[in-house]
């Protein structure tokens, strides 16, 4: 459980800060990319809930999850606004 907090933490902080930038560059593809950061963490903090009602939650299905977002929003996603922040001088 304490994995699922610190996951929740993390993205937490870290989806602030990367709206900020692309908010401030004033990044095109904005709200679609905060809407796929709003479903994660929705997703997590049902994990989350589950887990504090003592409902069983299979560890395969957050580890599946969490390889599907990986590949799809940090590979995929995340690599078309890179570029365009890097281009405005975010490293």
């Amino acid at each position: 459980m304490e994995t699922v907090r610190g996951l929740k933490d993390y993205t937490t902080c870290h989806f602030a800060t990367e709206e900020r930038h692309m908010s401030r560059l004033k990044f095109p593809a904005l709200a679609s990319h905060q809407a796929e950061h709003q479903l994660f963490v929705k997703t997590v903090n049902d994990y989350l809930r589950k887990l504090d009602d003592g409902k069983f939650v299979v560890t395969v299905e957050i580890t599946n999850f969490i390889k599907e977002w990986i590949k799809n929003h940090i590979l995929g996603t995340d690599k078309k606004y890179s570029g365009f922040l890097v281009s405005h001088g975010v490293r």
